[in-house]
């Protein structure tokens, strides 16, 4: 085989592999709305993330990245264990609460998890403290850029046996994409939900 069909064989390797992702056609024109607004902003701007479990939890994480980089990330447990947290706080009583579901103290609470109750329900991590916060449940500290990146290389890949999904509801930005197994019932699903995207 010659240089010219060698060179051609890879070529064409190359690009079915870049079109194997399902919704490709939305996902660019997202894509290149993305990057308009990236120019526009400076790369500066502030997303949030939200999820969710079966078993009655729901949270929300907020990255704001500044000339590409991520400076803060704020977490918050909007409900914990069944407990909501009353518009946007955390009172004693609604700590007291939890408490009292897990059949435990705030001291206990506290040796078995390392810290106290309100800083496991909502806490912020700034400047070089970025991603210190171990075992939680809060996003990655990922830009956009990188969000991009692994929807394409990763989230919307096509597999057998799976069921993909990809929206653009952000002013055309992402807003949710992922995939799960058909077979699976509870928290199976890999991927974001992002409800807001905002210039700084």
């Amino acid at each position: 085989m010659n240089r010219l069909m060698i060179a051609m064989v890879v070529l064409i390797s190359i690009t079915a592999c870049k079109k194997d992702i399902e919704y490709q056609t939305s996902f660019k024109k997202s894509k290149k709305t993305w990057h308009k607004f990236k120019a526009s902003s400076n790369n500066s701007y502030r997303f949030e993330v939200v999820d969710a479990s079966w078993a009655g939890s729901s949270w929300k994480t907020n990255i704001r990245v500044v000339g590409g980089v991520a400076v803060e990330r704020k977490f918050e447990y909007v409900v914990f264990m069944g407990v909501a947290n009353g518009g946007g706080e955390w009172t004693d009583i609604k700590q007291q609460e939890i408490l009292t579901k897990m059949n435990m103290t705030a001291a206990q609470f506290k040796t078995e998890r390392g810290k106290d109750l309100i800083e496991f329900l909502e806490w912020t991590e700034t400047g070089a403290r970025v991603g210190t916060q171990a075992l939680t449940s809060a996003s990655n500290y990922l830009t956009l850029d990188e969000v991009y990146d692994k929807a394409e290389n990763y989230w919307l890949k096509k597999r057998s046996g799976m069921t993909t999904y990809f929206e653009a509801k952000n002013n055309g930005m992402i807003s949710s994409c992922g995939f799960f197994d058909k077979n699976c019932a509870d928290d199976c699903s890999q991927g974001i939900g992002i409800t807001l995207i905002e210039a700084l």
